[in-house]
Formats: C-alpha cells, structure tokens, sequence
C-alpha cells in the first residue's frame, strides 16, 4: 500500500489532568526527514505487526467510539478528525509512559484503504547549546525522540474487514516490567479493543515458546517432557502430530 497522508501529534502525558491541554498536530509533509522514516518502518509493518486485536462491543453492539472515529476518519482523512485519537491517547497516558509522537498514517492501494497508529515515546537525553563564545553548555531534556527507537507501539486496521478487527504491537513489552500494564494501556485503554486468539494463532505461541524452552534449557527431563507434551497435540486434522510436523506446520500458521 502507498502512503496517502501522515498527521502527526506531540501527544502529552495527561491521564490525570483536570483539563486537557490540546496536542499541537500538524501534516507531515513528503519532503520532511521524518516522513522517510515512518515510510521505513511501514515497509515492514504486516511482518512486526502480527498480534490479531478486535474492537470490544459496547452492550452488545458495535458503537465503539474508537472503531466509530476510525470510519469517520477515514470517510474524511482530515487533522481536525484525527484529533479525537490524539485526545484519547493523552488522556490514557500518565508520566510513567511519558510524552510520545503519535503518527495517524493513511494507505492505499487499488483493493483497500488501511489506518495505521503509530507511537514513538519521548527520552531523556542530553541537549548542546552553543555559545558566542566559543563555548557550549549541557541541558537534559525529557522530550528527545530517537530515530532508531526500538520501542514504538502500532496497530493497523483495514477497511475490507470494516475495521472491525485489526493488528497490533508493542515493542515496549520486552524492555519494560510492566507487561501487562503496557498492553492494557495501548490496545485497551487506548484503541479500546482485546486480543482476538484463533486457534491457529494459539498453536502457534505455544509452539513458540516450546521451542524456545526447548533451545534454552540444559536439563534433558525437561527437553524429553516437552516433546512428550508434543506428541499429545493433535494437529489441524486432529491426528497426533510428530515433533518435526509441529513446528513445521506452525512455521506457515
């Protein structure tokens, strides 16, 4: 898909405020630097982006206000209505997650139309002021945003499935303690949403994280009780499948 239109927000941390401030946002231009980059890491987005997420009902119906603004953007693809995510985000995040550049990123293609949300926290790091004498002076500055950041957060849906369900990641998960409460706060705070298990997907996790146990650990009890445990699986035509056929099979899941 081609890059349609990129907005992009300064998004404060403001979960407990008393009012909320208004995230200055603007269009990305395709001649500024930064549209290179969210460009970059679009090129793999389906292949990092792979946790299957769906919108949660509201009494039973869909009048979810975050799948409702999704439609309503995406019918007109506007700053104004790209506003409402960007308040959402800043009322969900506290100063533990602290300030971030949000992306609302419109593709294209002939067969479809997707959203992509695309979060890129702030970092402390160390400014260098230059003087007219020949000299310079150091600030610490709590809103750096790195270029190479490896712990954005994602998510993508498309209009074909009327963006009912979508894809998501956090790449924050894995340098931060707080699993859960991370998760909870860009898919179910945030987008308001849930993971959405088939299971294939499930197969496939735990096909995963079997191997990986298998790789790692030195006891030979624990390997041979593993793939014992393997042998009981039944397989997508509820036969018992092999060693080799598990991770095989789940390699294409």
């Amino acid at each position: 898909m081609e890059v349609n239109k990129i907005f992009c927000f300064l998004v404060l941390a403001q979960k407990k405020a008393k009012e909320l401030k208004e995230n200055i946002g603007k269009e990305v231009s395709c001649n500024e630097p930064i549209y290179k980059i969210v460009s970059d890491i679009l090129k793999n987005l389906e292949s990092n982006c792979n946790i299957p997420i769906k919108f949660l009902s509201v009494s039973g119906t869909q009048d979810n206000e975050v799948l409702l603004n999704l439609r309503k953007l995406n019918d007109d693809f506007s700053l104004d209505n790209a506003k409402y995510l960007s308040t959402r985000l800043s009322s969900c995040t506290d100063l533990t997650m602290k300030n971030g550049l949000f992306f609302i990123i419109k593709l294209c293609n002939e067969k479809d139309e997707r959203i992509v949300l695309f979060r890129i926290p702030a970092e402390t790091g160390i400014m260098i002021k230059k003087s007219k004498e020949n000299n310079f002076q150091l600030d610490i500055s709590d809103d750096v945003f790195i270029k190479n950041s490896h712990k954005f957060k994602i998510a993508y849906f498309d209009k074909v499935d009327n963006f009912l369900t979508g894809f998501a990641i956090d790449k924050q998960i894995n340098q931060d303690k707080k699993i859960k409460y991370i998760s909870d706060y860009w898919i179910k705070d945030f987008l308001n949403c849930e993971l959405s298990m088939t299971p294939k997907r499930g197969t496939k996790m735990l096909a995963e994280a079997i191997r990986k146990t298998i790789e790692v650990t030195d006891s030979e009890t624990v390997q041979k009780e593993l793939t014992s445990v393997i042998s009981m699986i039944p397989n997508v035509d509820q036969k018992m499948t092999s060693f080799e056929g598990f991770f095989f099979f789940n390699e294409s899941v």
